[in-house]
């Protein structure tokens, strides 16, 4: 049989009947076996007779536990409350047919969608076969109450009356809500229209609102009162200057306690004498009430300085040969007297051909400064012409006979003046020279005048012998390869070796009398041969430096050595494209240059090992790094065109 725990049925009392034994006894016994919360009754009925003889009967009862537990307490409803009422949660106890001990599990959960939140709260019995029952209460949590005051900012100043300049700052309020810590709060100011006086009204606004839209806002009211004191914004001080130099007034303002301007008022008044005035300037503000401020400066003006002539002042002059010139009438002013009289003295002495003459201007003005000009003239009567100096007299003479390798210079003459230190020279020279085979004269005159156009005239003449001889006319040719040539071995026997050779350009392949073909450009040079006291040379060599001897060891294009890169970077190394092994061959070399697109970048008829990268054929800018393709020609050598590539190295884009 199987039977729930509350429906278990009682024992059957059996009797039993034997065929010997009329009082047959009967024994009965139970036993439970369980396993969890599954159990097993087992009922055992034995009938035994006299003689031992027994009959058993066996039955089988199971208990189920099929039913749930149920709660006890009275279940929680489902609310609705603010976010500051949430009620705790209730403690639930379960009963059950069959388990003594029914545990209870509890657990809640909160969903939030916006503003709204949900706490589902469930309770959980569970007996020991695993019946369950459950309870589910549902809060809805809604936050409709706005932010307040946090206990900290109660009680601050929400009405104050301050003077102007007295603001204080906004007081640091803070707020706090019943839902959430992240308010948003925002402060703001509105000042209300001024007065004519200056006094307005702040209104101070913080409007704080929380996550779901809950606004408070809170206020501050401040009333600004002007006060009455009146104030410049700036006071001159008293001075002390000179008449030219008194300052315009000053623009003065005036504000009242608030910074409200007001109303300026400005007189001036003039006293003391013409030379000692004394300016005292008054400003008064004055404010609606009648409030009024004054500030008085004092200005005392003193004459220090002197008068000033007006026109330009007559410079000193030394006049020759002329007459004394009018005097010229000068005016002056002055800051501080406007009726002033210039006064000239004149004063004339003689000093030998001199006549000084000295005038005086004076000025004064009523406060007693006074200026003066003068002015010397020096008039010079002179009849007489200038002469030489002493010591040039002994410098000069009148005619010279010289050979033509002694010229001398033209001495530097010196002349003197009865009456004047500046004197005119002016010096010319002239000459008679035809050639070198004839004696010629050098004219040299002096023409000197003094400032009164007397004038002097001084000649030398200088007779100049060329002591000629006859020019020796030689040619020669030297190979680049021959040895130090000695150009005396050209003059004739018995010639004075004193001379001088010299070439006609400025090289210096000659070393007194020895010529040095090695170093020596192909061509031709002129040499001359000039004896000591001699003005032409005795001797003229031609001298033809050519390279006829020299075997050129270029029979092969395979001494030939090219760049195969270059980095043009500054640093002295691979900076050129470079073609060595031809440097004794005399060869001209032709180079060709092209990019990867095949663009003529480089071309040279005469290349000197000079390409660094640099191109000459399009916009003259250097290549960027890259490999790059040449086509050198050896012009004249019988060589095949050489080409092939070669690496540039550079920073250009």
């Amino acid at each position: 049989q199987v039977v729930s725990c509350d429906n278990i049925p009682e024992a059957t009392i059996l009797t039993a009947l034997d065929n010997c034994d009329d009082t047959v006894s009967v024994e009965f016994e139970e036993k439970i076996t369980t396993d969890g919360c599954k159990s097993t009754l087992e009922r055992i009925w034995t009938a035994t007779d006299c003689a031992g003889n027994t009959t058993n009967h066996t039955q089988i009862i199971t208990i189920e536990d099929k039913q749930a537990p149920s709660f006890v307490e009275t279940l929680p409803v489902d609310q609705v409350v603010s976010c500051d009422n949430i009620p705790d949660p209730v403690i639930l106890t379960a009963i059950d047919n069959c388990d003594d001990t029914v545990s209870v599990e509890f657990e809640e959960k909160t969903t939030t969608d916006g503003c709204s939140s949900t706490l589902e709260r469930i309770w959980t019995a569970t007996d020991c076969a695993g019946n369950i029952t459950n309870h589910t209460q549902i809060i809805t949590i809604e936050d409709k109450q706005a932010p307040v005051l946090a206990a900290t900012s109660i009680g601050y100043l929400e009405n104050i009356s301050v003077s102007c300049g007295e603001i204080p700052e906004p007081p640091i309020l803070a707020f706090e809500d019943n839902c959430t810590l992240d308010l948003s709060i925002h402060y703001s100011e509105i000042d209300s229209a001024m007065d004519p006086d200056g006094g307005y009204q702040i209104t101070r606004l913080w409007k704080v609102s929380d996550q779901c839209n809950n606004t408070a806002q809170f206020t501050q009211l401040i009333n600004i009162i002007p006060n009455g004191e009146l104030k410049f914004n700036q006071q001159p001080e008293d001075l002390t200057v000179n008449c030219g130099s008194i300052p315009e007034p000053g623009i003065i303002s005036a504000t009242n306690g608030c910074e409200i301007d007001v109303p300026v008022t400005f007189t001036e008044t003039l006293t003391g004498t013409q030379c000692s005035p004394i300016i005292e300037r008054q400003w008064t503000a004055t404010d609606s009430y009648g409030n009024s401020i004054t500030h008085l400066q004092t200005i005392k003006i003193e004459d220090i300085q002197a008068p000033v002539f007006v026109e330009p002042l007559p410079e000193d002059q030394t006049l020759y040969c002329s007459i004394l010139p009018e005097p010229i009438t000068l005016t002056a002013v002055d800051q501080c007297d406007s009726n002033l009289v210039v006064e000239m003295e004149e004063i004339t002495t003689t000093e030998g051909c001199k006549q000084i003459t000295t005038r005086t201007w004076n000025v004064s003005d009523c406060a007693g400064n006074s200026t003066s000009h003068t002015q010397t003239i020096a008039l010079i009567v002179d009849q007489e012409a200038p002469t030489l100096t002493t010591s040039s007299m002994e410098l000069f003479k009148e005619e010279i006979t010289i050979s033509c390798a002694n010229i001398p210079e033209a001495p530097q003459l010196e002349f003197q003046d009865h009456c004047s230190q500046e004197v005119t020279v002016i010096f010319e020279e002239t000459s008679s020279y035809v050639n070198d085979q004839s004696d010629y004269e050098i004219q040299r005159v002096w023409e000197v005048t003094d400032p009164c156009d007397n004038q002097a005239t001084f000649t030398q003449i200088i007779k100049v012998n060329q002591h000629n001889t006859q020019q020796d006319l030689v040619e020669i040719m030297l190979c680049q390869r021959d040895a130090v040539y000695d150009l005396n071995d050209l003059l004739p026997p018995g010639s004075n070796f004193g001379g001088t050779w010299t070439l006609a350009t400025q090289d210096d392949y000659l070393s007194g009398n020895f010529f040095d073909p090695n170093s020596a450009e192909l061509g031709a040079y002129t040499a001359y041969y000039t004896l000591e006291d001699s003005c032409t040379p005795q001797t003229i060599v031609t001298i033809t430096v050519h390279d006829d001897c020299v075997v050129l060891p270029c029979d092969s294009s395979q001494s030939i050595s090219i760049s195969k890169a270059i980095t043009p970077n500054g640093d002295q190394y691979n900076e050129y494209f470079t073609v060595s092994g031809l440097e004794d061959c005399g060869f001209k070399l032709e180079l060709q240059i092209f990019n990867r697109w095949g663009h003529k970048i480089f071309e040279s008829m005469d290349y000197q090992n000079n390409w660094n990268a640099f191109s000459n054929t399009s916009n003259s800018q250097f290549m960027p790094a890259g490999t790059y393709y040449y086509i050198l020609t050896v012009v004249d050598s019988g060589y095949d065109p050489i080409k092939g590539y070669v690496y540039v190295g550079t920073t250009a884009k």
